[in-house]
């Protein structure tokens, strides 16, 4: 905690140093930050992807983010976002089932969705109207993310600044779509919220597919705090193969609930939970995690935070996995109004079918640090 303490008094120091501005008149903004991290893997038992076995590695990543928001009136947005990375980190050996970073590394922003498309990651225009006056309906329409709309949490949805692991991020039965044409659709009245979502898309059999996601949304306050509990339920259109791994054509189909809720000023809680149809192709067909959020006031420091996490996912009749668990704790502390630094453990263990004594797992200790403008 002394060297935390020295780098915070060094930071203040730093921080009386004029900020670049980005605000660039009242209806342009301009968004740029910077995440760099370390993380070591100690591998047990497990093969990467070209089928060698894995022992210790290490990956560092440098990530570059650049947003802009343009708002020509109150009731419209036009927004862009791209991101350049240098590096895969441990993503890139597939040593376990599920990766210990879960944002987008380099191959990831390459080709993005085999649209030929580089670092680009969104792009897209919202229209908002007023129905009434606690009732606004938001329309947007472009390249879009569905995990805006679709399973957030207050918690657990950041890998640069919350939970790594990529079953934290969001529910991964099977994981969100991102980043390719769609629309959405935003309706918010007094305590309700209804999302939904259309996504036009390419699977890894090279066939396009629809899919659509809904969800309904409650916010509840209390003299605890603000809760939020959201169900959802996705369907895509007969364009995966089957689970017996025939070209029969078969959905991807499931629900989900994703909540957060605070527990005074102090802590909070949050919890997922996910299934999905087995006719088609998947790994999982079960998921199920949770965690407590402790804010920094505990230690005098309010815009610290700490965080510890559980998951398990349960494996198809038809996988080579029996089932996955995943526990995971950070540490975040602020250094200045626009820079943080973080410690991350993560252990993850995969139950493999029909011959556990050979199951791999996998720690991982990780540091990375966040700045923006």
């Amino acid at each position: 905690m002394r060297s935390i303490a020295v780098l915070r008094i060094l930071a203040l120091c730093l921080a009386s140093l004029p900020a670049r501005a980005w605000q660039v008149n009242d209806h342009l903004a301009v968004d740029t930050a910077m995440h760099s991290f370390v993380q070591y893997g100690n591998y047990s038992h497990a093969i990467d992807g070209d089928g060698k076995r894995l022992h210790d590695k290490t990956g560092a990543v440098g990530i570059l983010d650049l947003a802009t928001e343009l708002r020509p009136a109150p009731t419209d947005e036009l927004y862009a976002r791209a991101r350049f990375v240098k590096g895969n980190g441990l993503n890139k050996f597939e040593g376990e089932a599920h990766a210990p970073y879960g944002g987008d590394l380099h191959d990831d922003v390459k080709d993005i969705n085999g649209s030929n498309r580089d670092y680009l990651l969104e792009a897209w225009y919202r229209h908002s109207f007023r129905l009434a006056s606690d009732t606004r309906l938001a329309a947007s329409a472009g390249i879009i993310d569905s995990t805006r709309y679709i399973d957030e949490n207050a918690y657990a949805n950041d890998p640069d600044s919350q939970f790594m692991n990529e079953v934290f991020s969001n529910n991964n039965l099977p994981s969100f779509p991102s980043y390719s044409g769609g629309g959405a659709l935003e309706l918010e009245s007094g305590h309700w919220s209804l999302h939904a979502v259309y996504m036009r898309l390419k699977n890894d059999q090279d066939r396009n597919y629809n899919y659509h996601a809904g969800q309904l949304g409650y916010r509840l306050s209390t003299r605890l705090g603000e809760g939020n509990y959201r169900l959802f339920g996705f369907l895509t259109n007969n364009r995966f193969d089957n689970a017996r791994g025939n070209r029969a054509n078969k959905r991807l189909n499931g629900f989900g609930v994703s909540v957060d809720q605070q527990l005074g000023d102090t802590w909070g809680v949050f919890l997922r939970g996910g299934h999905q149809g087995n006719d088609a192709a998947v790994e999982f067909d079960r998921q199920f995690s949770f965690g407590v959020n402790v804010n920094g006031r505990l230690w005098q420091w309010p815009q610290d935070e700490f965080g510890l996490a559980w998951s398990w996912l349960g494996g198809t009749d038809t996988s080579k996995f029996d089932d996955t668990r995943v526990a995971e704790a950070y540490v975040r502390f602020q250094l200045i109004d626009h820079a943080d630094l973080s410690f991350d453990l993560q252990y993850e263990k995969d139950s493999m079918a029909g011959h556990r004594d050979r199951d791999p797992s996998l720690w991982v200790v990780g540091t990375r640090i966040n700045a923006w403008f």
